[in-house]
């Protein structure tokens, strides 16, 4: 005959997890919950440093190639101002022949049809320049401005042939050496300094002539004030000259231009803060 479980044994059977057992259980779950939050935590940091790293090099890299593009475009003796954090200077954006002139307001000229081209610069901080003989006029600091522009018959300019189009530009200024088939370019001027923008120090871009913050707009940052900003190179090979504000003459002995730039990442709780350093040196046309 089978016996009937003891009493022992009926208890042992309802009683589940003892003491013991529970309290290695809670001890097991809180090392994986610690080993899973470690893991996320360190994750976590890991994408943040990776996403400041990504920033620091997109702005770095972004302001060079801006930089460095219209920096290509430029010709030393459109430099207006060059100080360590600060440059201005007339950035071409059409070229072309003269055609003929009109007194010191109104030059005429013949320019190449661009498909897409943006339309000639006019009003603030727009202007011309004239290549004559060896020099190009007006000489700095004085500048012949563009405030208008008009279409003219072809018939204005002897010769006009191919995709070309007659253009009247009016302004103030303008050489009144300039003569018929002189080189041309319509600029606009650009400035780039580092100021303070948004609480840190940003590089900031302006198109025009406008001197206040209002007009500059920031173009990377934050950048660390001690490695940011131009250097003017002359000679072969290349050596660093010191460059005056307002330039004075030294404008024609710049050569090159060499713009560094160190971007630093805004600083986030808990996490590094990520760096990026980088130049671009371009040759400046004569």
């Amino acid at each position: 005959m089978r016996s009937l479980p003891s009493t022992t044994d009926r208890a042992r059977a309802r009683g589940g997890f003892t003491l013991a057992e529970l309290m290695i259980s809670l001890v097991i779950g809180g090392i994986l919950v610690a080993v899973v939050l470690q893991f996320v935590s360190g994750q976590t940091r890991t994408a943040a440093a990776q996403s400041a790293r990504e920033q620091v090099q997109q702005n770095a890299r972004g302001a060079l190639e801006i930089v460095g593009s219209d920096l290509r475009g430029a010709i030393s003796d459109g430099l207006l101002r060059a100080d360590a954090q600060r440059l201005d200077f007339m950035l071409p954006r059409r070229w072309g022949v003269v055609c003929s002139t009109a007194g010191a307001n109104t030059t005429t000229a013949l320019f190449p049809v661009i498909a897409g081209a943006d339309p000639f610069p006019t009003g603030e901080g727009a202007g011309l320049i004239v290549y004559r003989g060896n020099a190009w006029l007006p000489a700095v600091p004085a500048l012949a401005t563009v405030t208008a522009t008009a279409p003219a018959p072809l018939g204005t300019c002897p010769g006009a042939a191919g995709n070309v189009e007659a253009v009247t530009l009016t302004g103030a200024g303008h050489p009144l050496t300039a003569a018929a088939g002189d080189r041309i370019a319509v600029y606009q001027l650009v400035r780039y300094d580092v100021g303070v923008s948004q609480g840190e120090r940003w590089i900031r871009r302006s198109d025009g002539s406008g001197t206040g913050n209002s007009d500059m707009q920031p173009l990377a940052g934050p950048v660390d004030d001690q490695f940011v900003g131009f250097e003017y190179l002359s000679g072969n090979p290349p050596v660093s000259i010191g460059v005056a504000p307002g330039l004075a003459a030294a404008a024609s002995n710049i050569e090159m231009i060499r713009f560094r730039v160190r971007t630093v990442s805004v600083p986030r709780p808990g996490g590094s803060q990520q760096v990026e350093e980088d130049s671009v040196t371009v040759q400046i046309r004569n």
